[in-house]
């Protein structure tokens, strides 16, 4: 059985990624913070190029990605019961891009 998870992209800062509202996924009941991760991640991949998956930071509310004493949730964690609506949904995080310069003197 599948459920629908509600989620918000963010910034580092919690504002809104490139201005991306609330929006949803379906995973599977038994999902964990991994597949629902890799499911936002897939549902986004257009606009997310240069991130990968495993880059993206989940967290459950916007004041815990600012607050140095929450962190994100870990991977192996159940979303049972998270993200069932807007008032709850998840924040997804999207590390700024960093570019590399090689020099090759």
């Amino acid at each position: 059985m599948n459920q629908k998870v509600w989620y918000y992209l963010t910034d580092e800062e919690g504002k809104a990624y490139q201005g991306v509202g609330a929006d949803t996924v379906s995973i599977s009941s038994e999902a964990d913070v991994v597949d629902f991760r890799d499911a936002v991640y897939q549902e986004n991949k257009a606009g997310l190029s240069g991130v990968s998956a495993v880059s993206l930071k989940v967290y459950s509310s916007r004041e815990d990605i600012t607050d140095s004493t929450k962190g994100p949730l870990v991977f192996d964690v159940s979303l049972k019961g998270m993200g069932k609506g807007r008032t709850t949904a998840l924040y997804v995080v999207v590390p700024k891009k960093t570019c590399f310069v090689f020099d090759i003197r």
